[in-house]
């Protein structure tokens, strides 16, 4: 249940609230070592985490004082990422493309995303080939690159949709526009951000 909540509530841009909830979720199940459970848990609280690092000054405050935790987690993302790539890597791409946007490095953030978005799709994780879409977009929004924007939009948008998610593809339309295309693979046919950029930066 709290695991279920705290992605609802990062998935609404309740990024501390999200954190709460995985804190819980954490606490609850922190004598079960083996629960798959806390796999999910790192991930939504890493994006949680991030979400909160913008640009502002008091993003830039957040950074500094949840610095160590959040390389925490992305160590940890990488080490369930090396043991089980096809359920992982995706994950830990998307959590480094944050981590670059956070610290202003565009262009790796860009590679990371794409990244992101060509794993996912590769072993058919459809929610998170649509989140990763949908970060992907915001960030090339910010960016001022309206053509990837849209076009990871509307990969992320069709993805959000084939999961069965109507409420997240108006929130996509809104922020996209309301004329996305819908496309036959809810992936960016190609790959949109073809990039030469350096791999994912150590941890």
């Amino acid at each position: 249940v709290y695991q279920s909540r705290a992605l609802l509530a990062f998935l609404n841009g309740i990024a501390r609230r999200s954190l709460r909830e995985s804190a819980e979720a954490m606490r609850l199940i922190k004598s079960m070592n083996g629960s798959s459970a806390v796999i999910p848990l790192h991930y939504i609280s890493a994006l949680a985490h991030l979400e909160l690092c913008d640009q502002t000054p008091e993003g830039q405050r957040y950074l500094r004082k949840h610095r160590r935790a959040i390389r925490r987690l992305r160590k940890q993302l990488r080490r369930w990422s090396n043991e089980a790539p096809d359920n992982q890597l995706h994950r830990f791409y998307l959590v480094e493309a944050e981590w670059h946007r956070v610290t202003n490095e565009p262009h790796r953030a860009l590679h990371c995303y794409e990244l992101a978005v060509q794993e996912a799709t590769r072993v058919d994780f459809l929610f998170d080939q649509a989140l990763a879409g949908e970060l992907a977009g915001r960030f090339c929004l910010q960016q001022n690159r309206p053509a990837f924007a849209r076009s990871y939009g509307e990969a992320a948008r069709n993805a959000f949709l084939s999961w069965g998610c109507p409420r997240k593809v108006a929130q996509l339309e809104t922020l996209f526009g309301p004329d996305l295309l819908p496309v036959s693979n809810p992936a960016i046919a190609g790959g949109t951000a073809q990039l030469a950029a350096p791999a994912p930066a150590r941890v």
